[in-house]
């Protein structure tokens, strides 16, 4: 049962890492390093990880309508 449960784990994973290579395709980084909503820095961790991010963790939550 092990290995069916990791075959769809694996297949998965497979499928969110392609998912998400297309949709950030054609994104370019920006030197924006304060939110443009409330002014706070964006933050390190975030730019690397989201070069094109232009709100802090905080208000790109807000915006998607998440708690």
């Amino acid at each position: 049962m092990g290995d069916i449960i990791d075959r769809a784990n694996l297949e998965t994973d497979a499928w969110t890492a392609e998912r998400i290579r297309q949709t950030t395709k054609g994104q370019t980084p920006n030197d924006i390093s304060d939110c443009v909503v409330c002014g706070e820095p964006i933050g390190e961790k975030r730019k690397q990880a989201l070069p094109w991010a232009v709100r802090c963790i905080n208000c790109q939550t807000a915006k998607e309508g998440k708690k």
